[in-house]
Formats: C-alpha cells, sequence, structure tokens
C-alpha cells in the first residue's frame, strides 16, 4: 500500500508500539479498547502485517 501511494504521501504513523501499551486505549471513552498498531497485546505481528508485506512484495518495482 505505501508503494502503490508514495506519490501521495511520504511516511507512515502507527499510534504507540503495541495494543497494550497505544494511548487510544480507554481514551476518549473509559472501558474502550482500540487497537491501532501492527503488534498485539501478547508481542505478535497482526495478520495485516503479512497483508502489507504482501502488498509490497507484488507491488514492488
Amino acid at each position: 500500500m505505501y508503494d502503490k501511494y508514495s506519490d501521495v504521501f511520504d511516511r507512515l504513523t502507527v499510534w504507540g508500539l503495541t495494543d497494550a501499551s497505544s494511548w487510544k486505549n480507554n481514551f476518549p471513552i473509559v472501558g474502550r479498547t482500540d487497537y491501532p498498531v501492527f503488534i498485539d497485546r501478547a508481542g505478535k505481528l497482526k495478520p495485516v502485517v503479512y497483508d502489507i508485506i504482501g502488498d509490497y512484495i507484488r507491488n514492488k518495482k
């Protein structure tokens, strides 16, 4: 995806390192969990990471 849209953006920002430490948990609603990053609470890569890598490999110029 990054390569596909590299003419539109030149960086990618994520909100924290893992779901366990995401500042989005309990914000803005206490009790809500939001998992916006690529590594889950157990420290494992989420499936979307493999999708991104696959997209990169398929679209590599």
